[in-house]
């Protein structure tokens, strides 16, 4: 009996689910794109490389003509910087102070880092903000969106505690109080509270639904829930600026258990987006970042004259406008002048000069200095084109200063899209030179192949810690030995 060819196996046709159009006799058509709405196309991630969607502009600039792959800022292979349309204060200063003065500063080296520690699985789940001990350079607290909150030895890997009843929800900034014996903490449930890192124990400061944690279902039904998005002590006078899901700012006393003044600051409605900062240098400036497009500068002395509304404070000194929601926005650490924001339209901004956007008003003889409040946009110096827009399911990505660096030039920050190191699809942690845009160097790691959008330097040793996912890595620059055997 001769064998002859297996049969053929029998194909079914799929029918086309929009059975309203075709009336289901026709084949299935090609799904349709989310972004676009349109059939017969793909968009998004295939290995490092990005495709776009062709009706759509560019995703890292967002400029039409072009794909992501054939941006300008990204064939450079570094970080496009556009200039802005702010004042060059920089350059004024730099060349009114030249005459018998040192040198302006020079470029943040350039050095290769690699992984020196890690912990994997720490969390469990994303990590979402760190923060390093005051005194103990070993240590580093880490937060998640669970509301655990870790405390890690980077020198002794295995070292590490869990507290898991601090915080019932996402624990989304921490800060160590003047003394550094305890922390604050701030978390979506509502609560911000000052735990000790020993042991564990918290004290609630400040409760925004005192019903308590079992109404949260009926109060986020009624949109009533309040969540805290960002906070920050000001050391000098030991006092926490809250900010919460609805553009209000609350200032608390740590001996009070009540706020001591809020304020609407952001449009009602509008978050204040994860960030909170006071400005390390001059304790009566404070400045928050909203999901309303601004980040804004205020003078807590003047807040006595608030009127609770928003936009019309005296207490304000600056508007810094932007196109979409700003991640983040960060006085300078070490003269407090510049402004650095995160925006999620994949723009860095710096404002090389804080005071160049401030109205003055004679001073008084007696009591802080009258300011008018800025009504007009004040514009960045720089812009930055960066890879940090990203869609759901990651911590906000934020750029960090480097507080070690005198020149306040160096900046940290993740990247989103992901490159092509040696055929794998890395996503770098990139080291930028704030004053010029470039590229000073890339964190990269064959065994870290996720993103690390939350990162921060360390302030007194050469070390960044990375939170990526639910792990974190410490990273350290590469001895001179191995660079000249790579080079």
């Amino acid at each position: 009996m001769a064998l002859g060819n297996p049969p053929l196996p029998i194909l079914r046709q799929r029918r086309c689910p929009r059975c309203v159009t075709c009336g289901g006799a026709s084949l299935a058509r090609p799904a349709r794109l989310q972004v676009c709405g349109k059939r017969g196309h793909s968009a998004g991630f295939v290995g490092a490389k990005y495709v776009d969607c062709p009706n759509k502009p560019c995703y890292l600039c967002g400029k039409q003509g072009h794909s992501t792959m054939t941006c300008p800022f990204r064939q450079a292979l570094l970080p496009g910087m556009q200039a802005g349309a702010g004042q060059a204060v920089l350059g004024a200063l730099r060349k009114r102070e030249q005459g018998g003065r040192p040198p302006p500063p020079q470029a943040p080296p350039a050095r290769r880092w690699q992984v020196d520690a890690a912990v994997l699985k720490l969390h469990s789940r994303r990590t979402t903000c760190l923060e390093f001990h005051p005194t103990l350079d070993h240590l580093v607290l880490s937060g998640d969106k669970r509301g655990q909150i870790a405390v890690w030895d980077h020198h002794k890997v295995y070292e590490r505690t869990l507290y898991s009843s601090i915080n019932r929800w996402l624990t989304n900034q921490l800060r160590f109080m003047p003394g550094g014996d305890a922390c604050a903490s701030s978390s979506y449930d509502g609560t911000v509270k000052v735990f000790d890192v020993e042991t564990g124990c918290a004290t609630v400061l400040y409760d925004a639904n005192p019903q308590g944690w079992e109404g949260v279902e009926a109060e986020a039904a009624a949109n009533t829930w309040v969540t805290i998005m960002g906070m920050d002590v000001v050391r000098s006078a030991g006092a926490i600026v809250a900010g919460d899901n609805f553009g209000r700012l609350h200032f608390l006393d740590p001996r009070l258990r009540s706020p001591v003044a809020s304020m609407q600051l952001h449009k009602k409605g509008s978050k204040v987006r994860c960030c909170v900062h006071a400005n390390p240098v001059d304790s009566n400036l404070v400045m928050s970042a909203g999901n309303d497009y601004w980040a804004r500068v205020l003078d807590i002395r003047c807040l006595a004259a608030v009127g609770g509304g928003a936009g019309g404070s005296p207490a304000e000194l600056a508007l810094l406008q932007h196109t979409k929601v700003v991640n983040a926005a960060y006085f300078s650490p070490i003269t407090g002048r510049k402004i650095l924001t995160t925006c999620q339209d994949n723009r860095l901004r710096v404002w090389d000069y804080l005071y160049a956007t401030q109205q003055a008003r004679p001073r008084r003889r007696w009591g802080p200095p009258q300011r008018l409040p800025c009504r007009r946009r004040c514009p960045a110096d720089r812009e930055i084109v960066h890879s940090q827009n990203f869609n759901r399911y990651l911590s906000p990505f934020k750029a960090e200063w480097d507080p070690k660096d005198p020149a306040e030039r160096l900046v940290v920050v993740g990247r989103y899209i992901s490159e092509d190191f040696g055929g794998l699809a890395l996503h770098p942690v990139d080291l930028l030179d704030a004053s010029t845009g470039a590229l000073v160097g890339e964190l990269t790691d064959p065994n870290l192949t996720t993103i690390c959008p939350v990162n921060l330097p360390h302030p007194r040793l050469d070390l960044i810690v990375s939170g990526s996912s639910r792990s974190l890595y410490a990273w350290r620059p590469a001895p001179e030995e191995e660079e000249d055997e790579e080079e």
